[in-house]
């Protein structure tokens, strides 16, 4: 129950901000996969997408610099990919097993890319190995805070 209340709060706000004209009918149907891994990243990509402000208006893509660009094809990418793992698999299709792996992996590989610049970033001076755990998780803490 309180899994519709989100989505129609969810929506409520999707309608305010104009991106649809009314609730599609029923909850969308969650698929997540038995493989612990993928399914992690589906959670992931959910949360990703939930964390995105929809109330701020787009700008035009000529009007947009390279960094805007890039997070907006990369917002595109992560749609397209959560899209993908959505989808209810079927074991028997390689192919398709084929394509959310190599999703999955892809992003998860590209997440552990990022966390990688960030801490090169923040310990320019300093060695990483030289780092305490503690200091690795709250420098990618503050970078995930930063991010919203």
């Amino acid at each position: 129950m309180v899994e519709g209340r989100r989505w129609v709060e969810r929506m409520r706000r999707l309608k305010a901000a104009g991106v649809i004209d009314r609730f599609p009918c029923g909850t969308p149907a969650r698929h997540w996969s038995r493989d612990p891994v993928i399914r992690k990243a589906q959670q992931l990509v959910e949360k990703m997408k939930e964390k995105r402000d929809l109330s701020v208006p787009a700008k035009a893509w000529a009007e947009m610099s390279k960094g805007e660009k890039l997070s907006a094809a990369a917002d595109l990418g992560l749609d397209i990919a959560y899209e993908i793992m959505q989808r209810p698999l079927n074991w028997d299709d390689l192919r398709q097993v084929q394509i959310v792996r190599d999703t999955a992996l892809s992003l998860i590989g590209n997440q552990i890319r990022v966390d990688a610049a960030v801490i090169n970033a923040a310990t320019s001076k300093r060695d990483v190995r030289e780092l305490t755990d503690e200091e690795l998780l709250a420098i990618l803490a503050d970078r995930r805070m930063a991010d919203g």
